[in-house]
């Protein structure tokens, strides 16, 4: 697989940084990792999954306001992405507030609902990263941690 990476930091030595419009045009596979902002709010609308190739794919895994589900929808009825999978959502709290009230009625969650039906739409409860591989990852680096603390004083990686 050939990574490409847009960011405003660029910190990685072995990865080739592109613009979003050159990285959208290029990539069969997006991941959406942005923090939520007013410049990313509704970032990844209809108007920006015209810039990708057909039959793309994209996972958003940052905030769920950045890629609105009516965008994502009509981006997939015109077969502009071909799956996506989304560990966020818009209004995430609210939508879990209403599906654990059962007022699957409102259209936010008739909206989510539906779309999160589709074959080829993964949804996962914004803990994927609770993985059974991740929470050992998680551990183990918890206790690498405390041993360096105990051994030399100082974290593996120390905040300045």
């Amino acid at each position: 697989m050939k990574v490409k990476a847009v960011d405003i930091v660029k910190k990685h030595k072995n990865i080739e940084y592109v613009s979003p419009d050159k990285g959208l045009a290029w990539a069969d596979l997006v991941f959406v990792c942005l923090p939520l902002t007013d410049k990313t709010k509704g970032m990844f609308s209809y108007s920006q999954f015209k810039k990708m190739n057909k039959g793309s794919f994209l996972v958003n895994v940052g905030r769920g306001e950045t890629t609105p589900i009516q965008d994502l929808t009509r981006a997939m009825d015109e077969k502009i992405l071909e799956g996506v999978g989304l560990d966020v959502y818009e209004e995430e709290n609210v939508i879990g507030d209403l599906l654990r009230a059962k007022m699957v009625q409102d259209v936010r969650v008739k909206r989510l609902l539906k779309f999160a039906k589709r074959e080829n739409v993964l949804c996962t409860p914004h803990n994927a990263f609770n993985s059974l591989e991740a929470v050992e990852r998680k551990s183990k680096l918890a206790v690498d941690s405390f041993k360096q603390l105990q051994k030399n004083k100082k974290f593996i990686w120390e905040i300045k």
